[in-house]
Formats: C-alpha cells, sequence, structure tokens
C-alpha cells in the first residue's frame, strides 16, 4: 500500500573508524503508523560505510551510488562490519553502503516482551502493535531514510538476501521511484502464494536433506534415536535451560536441529552437534552446559523473537490467515508424526503426553515401533506453537502469536499489478535446493515480474553469500552487468 512517506527526522549522528571501514552512525525518527504520520514516533538506527579510508562524513556522499543492504530475517539485526566481503566488493565497484537495524531489532526500537512498547500492554493491543513491524513499513522506513539522506531525484541500489528479497519486492511494489537496481540471494518470495503451499515446498525440501544427511551418516539415524530417548527418559522431556526463564528442550525442539541442513556446510555442523551431544551422554549421563549452550543457538529465538513471531505474518496478505500453518501442514505429513497435536507442549501441559514421549515409553505401541524402525525426520524453518513454552523470550508473546495467526485483515505486502509492469532492473541468484526459500515458487515470482533476471545454481544453498561469497557476489553482478563494469553514476 503506497501510503505517504515523510522523510525521517535525523535525532543525533556520529562519525567513527571501525574494522577498517569509515562509518557513519545515524539516529532517525520516523512514524510508529503511517498512517498517523504525525502520531507516536520510533527510533531507527543506520549505519553509512562510506569507504575503507575516506574520512567519514554524515551522509552518504553526493557524487557515489549507495547500495542498501538488506539482511535476512525477519527480526534480525544488520551490523554493518560483519559482512567484510559483500563491503568490499561494493565499495570496489563504487558504491557507500547503507545498513539499517529494521525497526523491532538491534538498536531500532528493539521489541522484547518485557520492554516497551509491549510491556503491559494486553495481547490484543500487542497484536496491533506488532502487525506494524512487517515489511510493509520497513520500506518506509527505507524510503522515509532515503528522501532525508539521498534528497529528491537520487535513486539507491538494494542488495537483498533471503528475508532481505521480500523486501525488495515490497518496495519495488510501492515505493519504486526510490530504487536504480535490485540484486538478490535466495530471496525472491512467493508472491501471492498462501502459506500452507509455502510451507508445504519447503517440508519436501527439508525431508530431502534429511534423507540426503542419513545417506551419508547412516550411523546418525540411531544416534536422532538415542538423543531423543535420553531427552524423554532421562530429562522429563522438558530439560531446563541455562538461560533461565523456564526455558527447556524437548525432544520436538531438538529435532530442529534440521534447519542446519540448509546451509552450506549443514551437514557436517548437524554432524558435529550430534557428536557433541552423544559423547555428553556417554561421559557425563546427561547433556552439558556447553552443549545446551549450542542447542539454544540453532533458532536463536531468545535474542530474536521477532523471528518467531513475525514468521508466518510475512506471509499476510488481505483474507489470507496463516493459523499455524508450518504446524498444520507439517501434521499432515507422514514424516512428522511426532509433531504434538493441538494442546500438546504449547500451554505448559505434560511433556510427557506428546507422541514422541508416548513413543520413547512404549506408552503408544505403534509410535513405538514407528521410532525403533525408521528415520526420524528433523524440521527446518518452521515455528510451532510449543516453541512458545519453551523459548524464555516467547513464553509471554504466546497469546499475541495466536491472535497473529488468527488475523486476515493484513494489508497488502505485494502489489502484483504493478510488478508484472516493473522497470527496475532486478538480478536474482537462486538455489535450486534451498531449504528456506523455494525454488519452484520463486521460478513463478520470475515469470510474473518485470525487468527481472534469473539465475539458479545446483550446488550452492541458502547461506551462500556468506560461505561462498566469492562466487556469489561477481554472480550476481554479473546477471545486469559486465564484469568489470562499476557502480552507476549517482
Amino acid at each position: 500500500m503506497s501510503l505517504p512517506v515523510p522523510p525521517a527526522k535525523i535525532h543525533q549522528s556520529s562519525a567513527l573508524q571501525k574494522n577498517g571501514y569509515s562509518v557513519s552512525e545515524l539516529e532517525f525518527g520516523v512514524p510508529l503508523d503511517y498512517r498517523q504520520p504525525d502520531g507516536e514516533q520510533i527510533s531507527l538506527t543506520v549505519r553509512v560505510i562510506a569507504g575503507k579510508q575516506d574520512a567519514p562524513g554524515l551522509r552518504p556522499a553526493a557524487e557515489k551510488a549507495v547500495a542498501v543492504y538488506l539482511v535476512g530475517g525477519p527480526g534480525s539485526d544488520n551490523p554493518p562490519t560483519m559482512q567484510t566481503d559483500i563491503n568490499n566488493f561494493y565499495l570496489d565497484l563504487g558504491f557507500q553502503l547503507l545498513y539499517m537495524d529494521y525497526r523491532g531489532t538491534g538498536s531500532s526500537t528493539p521489541i522484547r516482551a518485557n520492554q516497551p512498547p509491549l510491556q503491559g500492554c494486553p495481547a490484543d493491543k500487542q497484536a496491533g502493535l506488532l502487525s506494524l513491524f512487517r515489511q510493509d513499513n520497513i520500506v518506509r522506513d527505507l524510503e522515509a531514510v532515503r528522501k532525508t539522506l539521498l534528497g529528491p531525484g537520487r535513486t539507491w541500489t538494494l542488495v537483498g538476501q533471503s528475508y532481505g528479497g521480500w523486501l525488495a519486492f515490497t518496495y519495488l511494489s510501492f515505493y519504486p521511484e526510490g530504487l536504480r537496481e535490485v540484486f538478490l540471494t535466495g530471496a525472491v518470495p512467493p508472491v501471492g502464494v498462501h502459506p500452507d503451499v509455502v510451507y508445504g515446498h519447503t517440508y519436501q525440501s527439508t525431508i530431502r536433506a534429511c534423507d540426503a544427511f542419513y545417506d551419508r551418516y547412516p550411523a546418525h539415524v540411531a544416534s536422532v534415536r538415542t538423543i531423543v530417548q535420553h531427552i524423554v527418559t532421562h530429562g522429563g522431556n522438558a530439560i531446563a535451560m541455562p538461560n533461565g526463564g523456564g526455558a527447556t528442550l524437548s525432544a520436538e525442539r531438538f529435532l530442529c536441529l534440521g534447519r542446519t541442513l540448509g546451509t552450506m556446510d549443514g551437514e557436517e555442523r548437524a554432524d558435529r552437534e550430534l557428536q557433541r551431544c552423544l559423547a555428553d551422554i556417554a561421559t557425563k549421563g546427561s547433556l552439558s552446559v556447553a552443549t545446551l549452550r549450542h542447542i539454544d543457538g540453532w533458532l536463536r529465538f531468545e535474542d530474536r523473537p521477532l523471528y518467531a513471531v513475525l514468521h508466518e505474518p510475512i506471509y499476510g496478505e488481505p483474507g489470507i490467515q496463516a493459523g499455524w500453518s508450518a504446524w498444520r501442514v507439517g501434521r499432515s505429513l507422514d514424516q512428522y508424526w511426532w509433531l504434538p497435536a493441538s494442546g500438546e507442549l504449547d500451554r505448559d501441559p505434560d511433556p510427557m503426553q506428546t507422541p514422541l514421549a508416548r513413543a520413547c515409553s512404549g506408552a503408544d505401541v505403534q509410535l513405538a515401533q514407528r521410532f525403533r524402525s525408521e528415520r526420524i525426520y528433523l524440521s527446518g524453518e518452521h515455528v510451532y506453537p510449543f516453541h512458545y513454552s519453551q523459548f524464555a523470550a516467547l513464553r509471554p508473546l504466546r497469546a499475541v502469536a495466536d491472535l497473529l495467526a488468527q488475523k486476515a485483515d493484513w494489508d497488502p505486502l505485494f502489489d502484483a499489478q504493478r510488478l508484472r509492469a516493473n522497470t527496475v532492473p532486478v538480478a536474482a541468484l537462486a538455489y535450486e535446493r534451498d531449504m528456506f526459500v523455494d525454488a519452484a515458487l520463486g521460478r513463478q515470482t520470475y515469470h510474473a515480474t518485470g525487468a527481472m533476471r534469473y539465475d539458479e545454481s545446483r550446488d550452492l544453498l541458502h547461506t551462500a553469500i556468506k560461505d561462498r561469497p566469492d562466487i556469489v557476489l561477481p554472480w550476481t553482478w554479473s546477471i545486469l552487468h559486465h564484469v568489470g563494469d562499476r557502480a552507476p553514476e549517482a
């Protein structure tokens, strides 16, 4: 929806040298709700990398093009000096780089249940607030910053990874006048697709990844079974996590290890994590604090709760109700027989009554037979109701998550007609085996988008921008430009 976007207001700025880069840090004020531009304001943190040696200024230099890096998510912060390869690649092309912590993340009015603006609010008001933290308003924030930093007539380039592509397509839908060109890696969103269809695709990718992992490491079929049995039998299916706050590890939460398989070194990482757990059980009789901290890092909901809360709302369109889509679709698949039914593990019931717990204890003979004889399929990038009882940062947000799951009166995130008529050059590199952003659905978007060029890799995976930047960055650039071309004139 193309709401009017007023220029952002600069509240403060500073210049520094950090990790070899000249960085300008700026704090902006923007409306919480762009329908009420004079209403409550929130703070945004923006950092601009001017160069490796340049004296930092408070605004992007007028003579240089600006590339905006859109990090994956939702719910992730966007630190500017962590992406060394990306920075150097685009700086060498003649760009400056801009990093914004999306609203609700990092230093941009971070969202936590025990802090304003959520603290003390009833669930319905929390749901209304959180619905303002999707990609439509993040794009408006970016456009407000562009108007202030670049002024009228100057456009900028988007460089989007994963969820960054959702933002880019929302930007193309409603504010294309602010864009010069767009580069995407593993980031073509499924425009106009119901979340049930999206998760149907991502589950199949996860199943294939699990099969490939077990084929490579056949001993880990038994390893997963051993660890699950330990969590249920010795931990009551609710091992206390070291961060406290009521956080626990269930066998179901443990099986979320599968999202690791979608990364470039995912099979090796999963092997190491399973070996670590097995070693603890064999030598200590329990999972160590260090191992539990490793497990906590698999999903990182504790430090980015918006990732969980907004994971299905990023697909919300008018009339579309997600309704815990990932959980519902998973429950319909035979491979995910272990997913708890409604009411199990989601509001602190008896954790020993889940399908996995009954299988391990022998309380359900048929499930016990499946548990002993079949591969146990790990889950991927899927958020479940039971996560809200097992992560301390999510426990206070269960009621609001239920409300968002039932919400259907969403504002539009994409405009299919405008995308078909798009004239902003878009380059996209997709990954055939991407577990997180389905390539088949991305191809549908490509065919329905104007001025878009698309390429696909059979070998690279979702995290290739981080793991193989030497391949991904020049490949993506070459989709629109010849090798050796530099940034377009500002």
